[in-house]
């Protein structure tokens, strides 16, 4: 008996694969949601350790870490030429990451009230510096480096009249092969610079010993660490963890500035609050908010919220 087999026409082939099409453009965006939201969900969760092992640092040393290792004063320094460390506030906290094994290897001086070498002029500490610790990147954020950032140091020249943050990198090979991170301790809005922008400062700025109890505008208003994008424009110029000072806020968040706070999720920056809480603040936030939570002592203390 013959029988006929009947295949699909090209009308119902076509129809076939708009539908198909229509559903995975439906789909899609709803799977891109998805994974954002476990990126967001794991980027918390980073902030989160770091805060926890903030306080255990203070518990230890009744002290948080310096925001990094500057001249211990706002003046201008050429930074490639100046015997201060530069070591950020990340290295201090390894050994409560349970990555002792790298810190130990940390040879430039870290004592904030002991000046030392360049940390990439000391040959161990910058061979170490190379390695890729996960739990300081962000899963939202690119990671395709075009450089490297070593340092920061905020200074005010001109008796006040200006305030100034300078950032150094280089575009050697090498610096490619830098440790990265997405994480900064904050320096209120900032740092230091004997103006009256000092009422302002953060937890982390330069050489700083703070305790907990300089925290007089609440634990739960004022912010510890967040993300940094590392953008210059379109250039991603991040800075390598072993030199990650902190970020200001007195310009505001942005996402294509290498020294202010942004990040690749929608609508949000994360910050880890000095209580260790983690929340997400609006990249449209109130400018004086803003100010008002990054620092620690100005009185001025912004409503609770958990997503301003």
């Amino acid at each position: 008996m013959n029988r006929s087999r009947r295949g699909f026409t090209l009308t119902e082939l076509l129809v076939v694969f708009g539908i198909i099409g229509t559903l995975t453009s439906l789909l899609l965006p709803a799977i891109q949601s998805a994974r954002e939201a476990a990126r967001r969900t794991q980027c918390q969760s980073r902030l989160k350790q770091l805060g926890i092992a903030a306080h255990q640092y203070h518990d230890s040393n009744r002290r948080l870490p310096p925001g990094y290792l500057g001249p211990g004063q706002p003046i201008e320094v050429p930074p490639i030429q100046e015997n201060h460390q530069f070591v950020g506030t990340l290295p201090y906290l390894l050994p409560q990451l349970e990555l002792g094994q790298v810190a130990m290897r940390i040879e430039v001086e870290l004592d904030p009230q002991k000046i030392g070498v360049n940390w990439w002029f000391d040959a161990p500490t910058y061979g170490i510096a190379q390695t890729q610790i996960p739990m300081l990147h962000c899963p939202s954020a690119p990671h395709e480096p075009e450089d490297a950032i070593l340092l920061i140091h905020y200074y005010d020249v001109f008796f006040g009249m200006y305030l100034h943050a300078t950032a150094l990198s280089r575009g050697e090979p090498a610096d490619l092969l830098l440790g990265m991170t997405n994480y900064h301790g904050c320096a209120g809005a900032w740092g230091t610079t004997d103006t009256s922008w000092d009422d302002y400062q953060g937890v982390f700025t330069d050489r700083s010993k703070n305790q907990f109890t300089n925290v007089l505008d609440g634990a739960s208003r004022t912010l510890l660490f967040g993300e940094g994008l590392g953008m210059f424009g379109d250039e991603q110029v991040p800075y390598a963890w072993m030199g990650a000072g902190p970020l200001h806020v007195g310009q505001g968040l942005s996402d294509s500035h290498p020294l202010h706070f942004g990040s690749r999720h929608p609508g949000i920056v994360q910050f880890c609050y000095v209580d260790g809480s983690v929340h997400g603040v609006s990249k449209q936030i109130d400018p004086d908010v803003l100010i008002a939570i990054g620092g620690m002592y100005d009185g001025e203390i912004a409503p609770a919220s958990s997503d301003w």
